[in-house]
């Protein structure tokens, strides 16, 4: 069995004669299978071209399981014998599900091609189909009959063999989890989560959990569930902040689950993360400061309503100070702009004069966060450069020279730049805004 299975877009395809089922049990089969979030692929369309046929085939290929409806007349149809030998090479290939249903014919009567079976390749026959391909077809209804599937027959109607189909699909959906960590008392928030993501909603729909100490750990088939619907659909994904290369591998395992035109963006205040998570180099966007023309620009549109060109002008010098004070740092330029907005000229003078003794709370919260994701080695090495270098203009190489280790490693030197923390300008470093919070 081949382990290079293709891309998985359906959980199931759907092989049926529709002249035998098609208004009534088909119906209710995918109703059932959108109550209960299966995606199904169900072809409807009674004239099959060449490009149909190639779409089955690429359907059947990206279909976890494959459900064969055998009816009366299933045989009478060349294109759903040919649809079952593909089928079968899918199965054999690469260990795709099948799920047979006998509806209103006899397993044997399939598989050996007895009684209605038996009178529809005698007409094949007699439209001179080649040894080959009727032998084809028939080896590919011997196999798949061979399977234990579903019987009409041990079933009292059509809704209890519906909900049988449904839980047999759903019990094959699982046998391959995705996670295998052991929790408990899970099954009880699950299956109530999930009741609260297949509500019908028109709208995009938000679900929120509430609790002392919540965790969300990826648990059971809810994650199994999310990374198979992710993986059938090209999708965009926006993770902001991530901080350890174990998040994305929580969330979603690795990228080989995702459809190949799907993107992700990541958003982290180190370098080392995304590189660890796959990005490319050429990948990655350095978001740096804002020039000033810039910060000006933003620190303006915070501070003064409906954009006041007076208070603009009556304002410009101090409001430069702010912005040179801010370092082109979008979220302080917003935090300064959004406390003196509507203040009068002593309170910016006032909060000026303050910002050259000690930052303002607001701002050092946030800046702060930078710092506080350091470990403990690469806390004390930059209150060493914020005391002993902050405002020389050292040369990026003898700064490396200086933060080696006894081990001649200068490795924290290099995270404290991917954490973005350093700058380097004309092979010279910078530290930037953050020094000053730190020193406090």
């Amino acid at each position: 069995m081949s382990t290079n299975a293709p891309q998985i877009n359906y959980d199931v395809f759907v092989s049926f004669r529709g002249d035998d089922i098609r208004r009534n049990f088909l119906g209710h089969l995918v109703d059932a299978f959108h109550r209960e979030q299966i995606n199904a692929f169900v072809d409807y369309k009674i004239n099959k071209g060449d490009e149909i046929l190639h779409a089955l085939d690429e359907a059947i290929e990206g279909s976890s399981i494959s459900l064969i409806i055998f009816s009366k007349n299933y045989a009478s149809s060349r294109w759903c014998l040919d649809e079952l030998v593909k089928i079968i090479e899918c199965k054999e290939s690469y260990g795709q599900i099948i799920i047979p249903v006998f509806y209103e014919v006899d397993p044997r009567d399939v598989r050996h091609q007895e009684k209605s079976y038996q009178t529809s390749f005698a007409e094949l026959e007699e439209k001179n189909y080649n040894l080959s391909t009727l032998e084809k077809w028939r080896r590919a209804l011997n196999k798949s009959a061979a399977v234990a599937g579903i019987e009409l027959s041990k079933y009292r109607d059509d809704a209890k063999l519906l909900k049988e189909i449904i839980n047999v699909v759903l019990k094959n959906m699982s046998k391959h989890p995705v996670n295998s960590q052991v929790l408990v008392g899970i099954d009880r928030p699950i299956a109530h989560l999930k009741s609260l993501l297949k509500k019908e909603s028109e709208k995009v729909r938000v679900i929120g959990i509430w609790g002392e100490d919540v965790k969300i750990n990826t648990p059971k088939s809810l994650s199994d569930d999310i990374v198979r619907r992710v993986g059938q659909m090209k999708v965009l994904i926006v993770l902001d902040d991530v901080k350890n290369t174990n998040q994305l591998e929580m969330l979603f395992g690795t990228l080989d689950w995702f459809r190949p035109d799907s993107r992700i963006i990541l958003t982290s205040r180190d370098k080392q993360v995304l590189i660890a998570n796959e990005v490319d180099d050429e990948d990655i966007y350095e978001a740096g400061v804002l020039s000033s023309d810039e910060a000006l620009e933003l620190f303006n549109l915070k501070a003064f309503r409906q954009n006041n060109q007076l208070k603009m002008e009556e304002y410009y010098e101090l409001s430069n100070s702010f912005v040179d004070y801010a370092g082109g740092i979008p979220l302080v330029l917003e935090i300064l702009g959004c406390l003196l907005r509507g203040k009068e000229k002593e309170f910016w003078e006032s909060q000026l004069d303050k910002l050259k003794r000690e930052p303002i709370k607001e701002v050092y919260d946030v800046m702060r966060l930078s710092y506080d994701d350091l470990d403990r080695l690469e806390q004390n090495i930059f209150l060493d450069i914020a005391c002993f270098f902050n405002g020389l203009n050292l040369k990026v190489d003898y700064m490396k020279l200086l933060l080696k280790d006894r081990e001649n490693d200068n490795s924290v030197a290099v995270g404290l730049f991917a954490k973005n923390l350093g700058k380097t300008q004309e092979a010279a470093v910078d530290y930037g805004i953050l020094m000053t919070f730190v020193m406090y």
